[in-house]
């Protein structure tokens, strides 16, 4: 009896050993890379995006977990392979969340990324949220092209006001309410021209945007853009960082860091860097006939201080 009692005490010992082995004792399957970077990248009184840099190679899948105050871990979603965003549209205004991911294949998952904080901003009730994001889309010689986000769901429509350098802001057109452009026409070639916007209410208006600058201009002809988004700290190439160009143009860095734009019209537009853990990035360029090489689009870390101001 002796003998068979310490064979099974054994035996289960060595199972035991083989279940930590498999379950890599609650932290992950370290042959799955675990995603970094986990970051908020936006929030409205309805929603907070997440995003994070896919590390996996072998992944089939990403599942988003999300903690509500004084309440458990429960899973949102789960994802597809190569995934690096989710929008949570299930939230409720000036509400904290907590955040976390992780990589899995089949039954196996990767260590969780997180958690990370996002709160929604404040509901709206008389008061529209401002646009945000306004940006030039297009030039040509006598025309500039904004565009903005709609943050808002009671807005009546939009005002835009211009100034110069010799005036002040002044109203120069409204947009109807869900709008995100407006063209502003009759300029002059080669004036550097400000505008901001706001949405405007049935009871009161919002907030301004941020402002923008932009000349009209535009040689005709078709160009393509090359550049190359690095780390302000290190001049070191970030893969995956998304650059859009006029908030019309998109494309995502590769692995030397570098993007390519083609066939855009020869104007002037507003480029943006994106990248999870950095600030953004917002730059002017004028995009002529033919090939057309950036500088590099310097990020920072997210809490190492903002980025260089745009160059015209």
């Amino acid at each position: 009896m002796v003998r068979v009692t310490r064979t099974i005490t054994v035996a289960a010992v060595m199972l035991g050993l083989v279940w930590m082995a498999g379950c890599g004792g609650g932290g992950g399957d370290t042959s799955i890379a675990a995603p970094t970077g986990l970051a908020v990248l936006n929030t409205t009184s309805g929603t907070v995006t997440i995003g994070w840099v896919d590390q996996a190679t072998n992944e089939t899948g990403y599942e988003v977990q999300r903690r509500d105050p004084g309440g458990s871990w429960a899973t949102l979603n789960n994802l597809a392979a190569g995934s690096q965003q989710y929008i949570d549209g299930a939230v409720f205004p000036a509400t904290t969340y907590e955040y976390r991911v992780r990589a899995f294949a089949g039954t196996d998952a990767s260590a969780w990324t997180g958690p990370v904080p996002g709160t929604t901003n404040p509901g709206e009730s008389d008061t529209p949220n401002p646009p945000t994001s306004l940006n030039v889309v297009s030039t040509t010689s006598t025309t500039i092209t904004l565009g903005w986000t709609d943050q808002s769901q009671i807005e009546t429509g939009y005002e835009v006001q211009r100034k110069t350098a010799t005036t002040s802001f002044a109203k120069v057109g409204e947009a109807a309410a869900n709008a995100t452009q407006y063209t502003d026409s009759g300029l002059t070639e080669g004036t550097p021209y400000e505008y901001r916007v706001r949405a405007l209410g049935s009871v009161n208006n919002s907030a301004w945007s941020s402002s923008v600058i932009a000349s009209p201009g535009g040689n005709g002809g078709i160009g393509s853009v090359h550049g190359r988004v690095v780390s302000l700290v290190g001049i070191v190439p970030l893969v995956g960082a998304q650059v859009t160009l006029g908030g019309v143009y998109m494309t995502t860095t590769g692995s030397d860091g570098t993007y390519v734009l083609n066939n855009i019209p020869a104007a002037h537009y507003t480029l943006t860097a994106t990248a999870t853990g950095y600030v953004q990035s917002t730059s002017n360029v004028e995009v002529k006939d033919g090939q057309n090489n950036i500088p590099d689009v310097l990020l920072a870390s997210q809490g190492t201080g903002p980025p260089p101001p745009p160059i015209w």
